[in-house]
C-alpha cells in the first residue's frame, strides 16, 4: 500500500473564520488564525478542510488516565510540544488546562485536541462545553469521536452536532478515532453529511500494519489523514519481536535511537503521531524526529522495517487488539 509522502508545508496562518449565529449557549468564541510559526518543532500535515495538524501531539491517555498531569504537560510544553491530545475519558482535562495556564503560552500558539465520549449520556454540545470549561479554553482545534460505539445511539445526530460546532467556528476541524473500515464507511454514507472527517486516530505500529492497512487505505482514498497512537509498542509492551534487530541496525547506522527509528518510519507514511512519554529526555528525543533537520529513513530502511513487522504480525496469527 502506497501512501502520499509527508508534506512539510509553509508556516502560513490560516485565515480567521467568520462568526455565525450560535444556536446553543456554548460559552466559547470564534476561532482565530493559528500562529504556525510556533510549531517549528513539528511537522505540519495538511488536512482536507484546508487546515493542518501538527505532529507529534503529546497525549495524556495511556498510563496517565485519571492522574494529575499538570507537571507532565508542563514538561512536554517546556520540551517544545505545542499540540496536546486529550479526552474526557482520560479524566484529566482540568489538569491539562492548569498546565496550559501555568505555561503562559498564548492560545494561538497551541493546538488542542479533545474527544467526544458520551459520558453520563451527555450529548455532544453538553460534553463539549464541559471540555471547554475544564481545559479553560474558548475553542478546540480538533474534535474527534473517540470510538464508534460512543456515537452508536445516534450516528447521524452525533456527526450533525460535530458539523454544527464546526460551522459555528467553535471547532477548527472534526474527525474520528478508532474507526475501522465498517464504521468509517457507515459515517461516510450518512445521507445528510456535509463534512468529511479530517483524521482517523488509530493504534498503529510495525506489528499491526496488516490489521490496519485496509482502514488506512480507505482513509487515504477519502482524503482522511491517519494519526497513530501506541507507535512504540515494539519497545514497550511487545518486546523481543522481529523488528528488534532491524531497529538496532538502522539506529546504529543513522546515529539515532530505536524509538526515533519507529517514529521516523511512521512519519515517512504521512501519518501523524501521538506520544505519551513522561521522561523529559524522551520527550525531546521523540519531538526531534519531526524537526526540519532530522534525517529521513531511506526507502530501503522503511521497507526493511515494514517487512520485519509484517512477518511478526503473520507469525502471531491473530489481530493485536
Amino acid at each position: 500500500m502506497l501512501l502520499p509522502s509527508l508534506l512539510l508545508l509553509p508556516l502560513s496562518a490560516v485565515a480567521a473564520p467568520t462568526l455565525q449565529q450560535t444556536p446553543f449557549a456554548i460559552t466559547g468564541s470564534p476561532i482565530p488564525g493559528v500562529n504556525w510559526d510556533a510549531f517549528s518543532n513539528h511537522t505540519l500535515i495538511p488536512l482536507n478542510d484546508g487546515n493542518f495538524v501538527p505532529s507529534p501531539a503529546f497525549g495524556v491517555g495511556s498510563v496517565w488516565k485519571g492522574q494529575n498531569v499538570t507537571e507532565l504537560v508542563l514538561s512536554a510544553l517546556q520540551s517544545g510540544y505545542r499540540h496536546l491530545d486529550n479526552s474526557p475519558f482520560y479524566g484529566n482535562e482540568q489538569f491539562v488546562g492548569d498546565a496550559v495556564r501555568a505555561s503562559g503560552i498564548p492560545r494561538e500558539n497551541l493546538y488542542i485536541t479533545t474527544k467526544f465520549d458520551h459520558f453520563n449520556d451527555d450529548d455532544v454540545e453538553v460534553e463539549f462545553q464541559k471540555s471547554l470549561d475544564k481545559l479553560g479554553v474558548a475553542y478546540i482545534d480538533l474534535l474527534l469521536i473517540h470510538f464508534p460505539f460512543v456515537a452508536a445511539h445516534d450516528p447521524a445526530g452525533v456527526w450533525a452536532s460535530f458539523e454544527s460546532l464546526h460551522s459555528r467556528n467553535l471547532v477548527r476541524s472534526i474527525g474520528v478515532s478508532n474507526y475501522d473500515v465498517k464504521s468509517l464507511k457507515a459515517l461516510l454514507a450518512l445521507p445528510d453529511r456535509t463534512v468529511t472527517p479530517v483524521i482517523n486516530q488509530i493504534k498503529y505500529h510495525p506489528y499491526v500494519q496488516l490489521q490496519q492497512g485496509a482502514v488506512i487505505e480507505l482513509a487515504d482514498e477519502e482524503g482522511i489523514r491517519t494519526a497513530a497512537y501506541s507507535t512504540l509498542t515494539p519497545l514497550t509492551s511487545e518486546t523481543g519481536g522481529a523488528v528488534d534487530k532491524v531497529l538496532t541496525k538502522i539506529g546504529e547506522e543513522e546515529g539515532i535511537t530505536e524509538g526515533q527509528v519507529i517514529l521516523d518510519w511512521v512519519k515517512s507514511q504521512g501519518i501523524a503521531v501521538v506520544t505519551t512519554s513522561g521522561n523529559p529526555d524522551h520527550q525531546r528525543e521523540q519531538l526531534a524526529v519531526f524537526g526540519k533537520d532530522f534525517p529521513s529513513l531511506s526507502k530501503a530502511e522503511v521497507k526493511e522495517l515494514e517487512k520485519a513487522g509484517q512477518k511478526h504480525e503473520l507469525k502471531k496469527g491473530k489481530p493485536d487488539h
